[in-house]
């Protein structure tokens, strides 16, 4: 063999400037997305980090062991989002066209704070405002950003996500922790031909509670031009909800059983419900009347079974449903099955011996007093 030292020479050096390469760049590129961090901070209108992260040149992907979102003002919790452990693949031949397509992306140990304030604001809502009102400062950025987008082929995504409802009528805030798995495809920025529709699922139970209910909701999303005004379907179920376990809920609810389930239909465009397509269904096994209703009916004697269809209208940021009306009217058309004993507790003639009419009043009468987290919010 000709030049043996030469050779020798190549097989020794190739690995030290490829290791070489690989240090030079990630460095740079992770220099670049936190520079990055302030420009996207400014546009959310929140603070945004990221902790220790590596590029891999050779099969690109950016690891990071933290990024995290904060809350917009208003908000006490320090945080909106937080990502313990991120594994982004990243497409570098679409870069040159303004798209950053992410092959597959796995997060772990995700920890999403979802807030209602005493003002009825939702931290989420107020951070997609925020986005729009900036595009719409910047409108030359915004011309850029559409040329481009974001393309998220598969993503797998664990961790806890905290409900927080700070105005509820008695004060003390409202928490529900879900443990919850996100599988999702062609999750996309980019509106055209460029991308095609998403779909997801979203599975879980309560975090501290695993026997209290169970979830698994599938749904398809257009592609997010706009993120205070999506389009989505979402179509699942809630099971194996123990009453029992969550007195606080069922007392804002105005019923309680031993045993419930709900099934959600709901299509949305642009940020607007669909009444006529999204319906939440409540079914309650052994249901009894509580809070104030029951004192009034002085009915002890649980239904056999009560379900509750409750349309769905409104937008994102301001959903309308009755819960107090759909129990009144189911209430009403279900009087045959275990209703004597409310008629007789509360002083009430069946319709079939009264006007429907007074009677109708009189049972909406008696719900009319009680609200609770099922009840829209009146905005001042």
């Amino acid at each position: 063999m000709k030049h043996p030292r030469r050779w020798l020479a190549a097989a020794v050096a190739a690995p030290v400037l490829l290791a070489a390469a690989q240090l030079v760049v990630s460095r740079a590129v992770v220099r670049g997305i936190r520079r990055a961090m302030p420009a996207l901070g400014e546009m959310l209108g929140v603070r945004v980090e990221m902790g220790a992260a590596r590029f891999v040149l050779f099969r690109p992907a950016l690891k990071a062991a933290g990024f995290t979102i904060g809350n917009p003002p208003g908000f006490s919790e320090p945080a909106l989002l937080e990502i313990r452990r991120g594994h982004l693949g990243v497409s570098l031949a679409h870069l040159p066209f303004g798209v950053l397509r992410i092959p597959r992306a796995e997060l772990q140990d995700v920890a999403l704070h979802v807030v209602r304030n005493p003002d009825g604001a939702v931290n989420l809502l107020r951070v997609a405002e925020a986005a729009d009102a900036y595009d719409l400062a910047h409108p030359e950025e915004a011309d850029e950003a559409e040329r481009g987008g974001l393309i998220l082929r598969r993503v797998r995504a664990e961790g806890v996500v905290k409900c927080v409802d700070r105005a509820v009528p008695d004060g003390d805030p409202f928490v529900l922790d879900l443990a919850v798995a996100l599988r999702a495809a062609n999750i996309s920025t980019v509106a055209g031909g460029r991308a095609e529709p998403g779909d997801f699922r979203l599975q879980g139970h309560a975090a501290d509670d695993p026997d209290a209910f169970v979830f698994d909701f599938r749904g398809t999303a257009a592609p997010l031009t706009n993120t205070a005004c999506p389009t989505f379907e979402l179509h699942g179920t809630i099971e194996n909800i123990d009453m029992r376990r969550l007195d606080r809920l069922t007392a804002r609810a105005g019923v309680h059983g031993e045993s419930a389930s709900v099934r959600a239909d709901l299509k949305c465009v642009d940020g607007r419900f669909d009444p006529a397509r999204s319906v939440v269904e409540v079914k309650l096994e052994k249901a009894r009347l509580a809070g104030r209703l029951a004192d009034r009916a002085g009915m002890s004697r649980p239904l056999p079974t009560l379900t509750v269809a409750m349309p769905v209208g409104g937008t994102i940021e301001d959903p309308r449903f009755d819960w107090m009306t759909a129990l009144s009217e189911t209430l009403v058309r279900d009087f045959g099955s275990g209703l004597n004993e409310l008629f007789e507790g509360s002083g009430l003639k069946p319709p079939g011996q009264a006007d429907r009419r007074s009677f109708d009043r009189a049972v909406n009468e008696a719900l009319r007093g009680m609200s609770g987290l099922f009840a829209p919010r009146k905005k001042e």
